[in-house]
C-alpha cells in the first residue's frame, strides 16, 4: 500500500512538473512572440517611412519623389523644389523638372479660403505629366485656359496625378485625401497601369491582405498564434510569387467596379466627375479608333452610370503636330490638346444648376 501511494505521488509530481514546464515554455514563447510582433511593427513603420514604394525602369530619380500613402498607395513627396528627373521611359530619353507644394501636388501653394473654384485632377503619370514641367502639364494648362476665359484667377486645377498608380489606388486617394480639398469637380484618367501584371494578386487583394496583417494582433488573444499565422501567410506568399501566375493589378471587372465607386462617392457629395479616355501613340499613328486594353470597359461603364467621358482619341487624331514623348505620355503640345478637349465639359458641368 505504501508503495502504491509512493508511486501515485511520484506520478502526480511528474505530471505537475511537466505541466509547469509546458506552462513556462509557453509563457516564454508567448513573451518572445510579443517582442517579435513589436519588433515587426517597428520595422514595418520604418520601412513604410523609408522604402521606395515605386521602382520605375531606368528612372531611379522618379522613384525618389514618392512616399507611402494610405493602404498600398503611394503619393508624391511634398515641398520638392526644382527637382530634376533624368532617365529613360519606353526606351526614350526623359528630362524634366518638377516642384510640389506642401500637399504633394504639382501646384503652387493653394489659394486660401473659398477664393477659387477647385477642380481635382486624379490619375496616373499621364495626369502627373511625366516628361514635362509643372506649367506644361494638362491640369496646369487647363487652369490657365479656364482663368483666361473667366478674365480673372477664378479656378484652381489641382494636379494630383501619381506615376504608376492604378484606378483602385486612385479611388483610395480620392476617398482618403482628394475630397479633403473640397473640389467642385473631379477629373479622373486611369487605365494604363491597371492591366499590368506586377504580382500574383490584384491591387485589391493586396490591399485586403495588408489590412488583415495590420488588424491581426487584435484578432487573437495569443501573440504566438498571430506570429505563427503571419509566418505561414508570408511563406505562402513567397511560394505563390515564385510559382503562381501573375494577375492584372486590377481585373476588368474590378476596373468597372472601381469607376462605379468613384461615381458613387462623388454623387454622395454632389460633386460631378469626368472620366478621360487617353489613347496610346500607336492608335493615333495608325488611325485606329478601336478601343484598346480597358478602354472598352471605360466607355461602357461611363454609359452605364451616366458619367461624362472625354474621348481624347478624336482630339489627338486631328492634330497636325507630334503630341507624344513616348508611346503613352504627352509632350507640352499634347497636354495642351488634352486641356482644350476637357475645358468645354468642365465649363458645362460647372454651369449646370
Amino acid at each position: 500500500m505504501a508503495q502504491e501511494t509512493k508511486t501515485h505521488n511520484t506520478w502526480w509530481k511528474t505530471a505537475l512538473l511537466i505541466i509547469a514546464t509546458v506552462a513556462i515554455v509557453a509563457g516564454i514563447l508567448e513573451a518572445g512572440a510579443r517582442v517579435a510582433l513589436r519588433r515587426q511593427a517597428r520595422q514595418q513603420e520604418i520601412a513604410r517611412r523609408t522604402q521606395v514604394p515605386l521602382k520605375a525602369h531606368d528612372m531611379s530619380a522618379l522613384d525618389r519623389v514618392h512616399i507611402n500613402g494610405p493602404g498600398i498607395c503611394w503619393r508624391v513627396k511634398p515641398n520638392l523644389k526644382d527637382y530634376e528627373i533624368v532617365g529613360r521611359c519606353w526606351d526614350r530619353d526623359v528630362r524634366f523638372v518638377l516642384s510640389t507644394n506642401e500637399q504633394g501636388l504639382r501646384n503652387p501653394p493653394l489659394a486660401s479660403g473659398e477664393t477659387r473654384t477647385r477642380i481635382l485632377a486624379i490619375g496616373d503619370s499621364t495626369t502627373f505629366g511625366l516628361g514635362v514641367s509643372n506649367d506644361e502639364t494638362w491640369p496646369a494648362q487647363l487652369e490657365k485656359r479656364l482663368n483666361a476665359a473667366a478674365g480673372k484667377p477664378q479656378f484652381e486645377v489641382l494636379n494630383a496625378g501619381i506615376p504608376g498608380v492604378s484606378s483602385f489606388q486612385g479611388l483610395v486617394y480620392l476617398d482618403k485625401i482628394g475630397f479633403g480639398f473640397e473640389p467642385a469637380l473631379v477629373i479622373a484618367c486611369f487605365g494604363h497601369n491597371d492591366f499590368d501584371t506586377w504580382f500574383s494578386k490584384t491591387d485589391i487583394e493586396r490591399a485586403a491582405e495588408v489590412d488583415d496583417i495590420e488588424k491581426a494582433p487584435g484578432k487573437s488573444a495569443s501573440d504566438l498564434f498571430v506570429l505563427a499565422k503571419r509566418a505561414l501567410k508570408q511563406a505562402s506568399n513567397v511560394v505563390e510569387r515564385a510559382t503562381g501566375e501573375k494577375k492584372p493589378r486590377v481585373t476588368a471587372d474590378e476596373f468597372h467596379d472601381t469607376l462605379v465607386e468613384m461615381k458613387k462617392l462623388c454623387d454622395a457629395r454632389h460633386v460631378p466627375i469626368i472620366f478621360v479616355r487617353w489613347p496610346q501613340e500607336p492608335q493615333i499613328l495608325q488611325h485606329n479608333s478601336t478601343p484598346d486594353h480597358y478602354e472598352p470597359v471605360l466607355i461602357k461603364t461611363c454609359q452605364e452610370i451616366g458619367a461624362p467621358l472625354v474621348n481624347l482619341y478624336d482630339s489627338f487624331v486631328r492634330a497636325t503636330e507630334p503630341l507624344y514623348l513616348d508611346p503613352v505620355h504627352a509632350n507640352p503640345a499634347g497636354c495642351r490638346v488634352v486641356a482644350e478637349a476637357i475645358e468645354p465639359e468642365v465649363m458645362c458641368l460647372l454651369r449646370a444648376p
